[in-house]
């Protein structure tokens, strides 16, 4: 009798350890939506939800979905938590672009939401007053046929040594064909969406070509220090060519982001002329009020976390536990900061689906600046400034790996420009071509065909 009883206590032990592990895990998710994470927080309050629906929510669903033989060894079935906990996001439409969940175990990615990614068709168009004409036979859609569509699939490029225009659709899936209007007809066209090569690329490459400056800036995050240094060192060698510059191209494709400072000095250098210590305060206070708008999650939890990581000013955190009882604080910084840059000519950026984050910030701050002299070449960016100050947190006992945000940015000034479309929709260019077009599109522009020589 007493060999069964220990049996039975040893088996209610071990599935109470199990489900007090995965309860624990539970617990400290549902800490991190109301305490730390500001996507989630306002994702919540906006639906009238709250974090333990959430997290009900996710129980519900790894139980229907776990695997019985992995519960039964009294383990959690990580990849079952991690998909439930992601299945749940995209339910409730909650958090943002920056937010993933990864299953370290399996090593699985799951990102929340998926970049609408562009898909092209071969049916290209001319303008004429609002009106888009077919510009060639494709099939049997026939030339001066008019487009009765949707006028936003309809996308500037260069064709044929001609601004043209072209049908393309945006999905977050892999999709091969769709229906265009036409003479308010239907005809299905194959479409299809490339990223290009990303392999084999150095993390940076500048060069002057007959005063034409390329800068290809391909990360914003070092972790070598003396691999930083030559990038500065590199990086006010080309500043000196800005001078003679005719036009200067950045090349942000691939370019997933990290921290602003590393483009922030082309920002500078295109601004002031040369530097000194009242440009700085200047340049300081212009980036600022970019910034003007945000609103930042206020609670102990994160202020503990920020005071331990140094990541503020002690008058910061003073003004923080000040107004502890306001959830979230906002930044409204209406100073008018006037900026008259020296440079006048054009700008070139180059994208792609992958420019996120910090290079975002800096076409954009580039567009604020020189408005229609900055011309953007490629797809769709990412979409990832919505929101910022990224975290990792690590679920304690099944490791799962959970991405999320402590600072709202929709309301800032940077976000108002016209090309910004959102998290996942990102920057549109002004020109959109698919990434084998790109050095063909930027040499029409200019009007050097050498170009076409140093860029991939």
């Amino acid at each position: 009798m007493k060999k069964w009883l220990s049996i039975l206590l040893f088996f209610i032990n071990f599935i109470c350890v199990f489900a007090t592990s995965f309860e624990e895990d539970c617990d400290y998710l549902e800490t991190l939506f109301s305490e730390v994470a500001i996507d989630m927080s306002l994702s919540l309050e906006e639906k009238n939800l709250t974090p333990e629906a959430v997290i009900d929510e996710i129980r519900t669903i790894y139980n229907k979905t776990a695997s019985s033989k992995i519960v039964k060894k009294g383990d959690i079935d990580k990849k079952a938590f991690a998909s439930a906990i992601n299945d749940t996001y995209a339910k409730f439409s909650l958090t943002n672009g920056h937010a993933s969940v990864f299953d370290v175990s399996s090593n699985t990615f799951f990102p929340i939401f998926w970049h609408q990614f562009v898909y092209y068709s071969e049916v290209y168009f001319f303008k004429e007053n609002n009106a888009y004409i077919v510009y060639k036979d494709y099939k049997n859609i026939k030339k001066g046929m008019h487009y009765t569509g949707n006028p936003e699939n309809i996308l500037k490029t260069v064709y044929d040594n001609k601004i043209l225009y072209r049908y393309a659709i945006f999905s977050p899936t892999i999709i091969k064909t769709s229906n265009i209007s036409v003479g308010n007809k239907e005809y299905k066209v194959p479409v299809a969406g490339d990223v290009g090569n990303i392999k084999n690329r150095k993390n940076y490459d500048f060069k002057n070509i007959d005063n034409n400056i390329y800068l290809k800036i391909e990360k914003c995050k070092y972790l070598d220090k003396s691999e930083e240094n030559q990038f500065y060192n590199d990086s006010k060698t080309i500043i000196k060519d800005f001078k003679n510059a005719k036009n200067i191209i950045f090349d942000l494709r691939t370019n997933l982001g990290g921290f602003n400072k590393y483009l922030d000095q082309f920002s500078y250098a295109l601004i002031y002329d040369k530097e000194s210590k009242e440009n700085d305060i200047h340049f300081s206070k212009w980036s600022r009020n970019l910034f003007a708008g945000e609103k930042r999650i206020n609670t102990r939890t994160m202020i503990n976390k920020t005071v331990a990581k140094g990541l503020a000013p002690s008058d910061y955190i003073s003004y923080c536990l000040e107004n502890i009882e306001k959830k979230y604080l906002d930044d409204v910084d209406d100073e008018q900061v006037s900026v008259t840059p020296w440079y006048t000519g054009k700008i070139y950026i180059l994208i792609n689906p992958l420019t996120s984050s910090a290079p975002e910030n800096f076409i954009l701050s580039l567009k604020k600046l020189f408005g229609q002299n900055v011309i953007i070449i490629g797809q769709n960016s990412n979409g990832s400034c919505d929101f910022a100050d990224v975290y990792d947190y690590l679920l304690p006992n099944s490791k799962i790996r959970i991405r999320l945000t402590a600072v709202d940015f929709r309301k800032t000034n940077l976000l108002k420009e016209n090309c910004w479309h959102g998290d996942t929709m990102g920057i549109y260019p002004d020109f959109w071509c698919k990434p084998q077009e790109i050095s063909s599109v930027l040499s029409f522009l200019i009007d050097k065909e050498e170009l076409k020589n140093y860029i991939e």
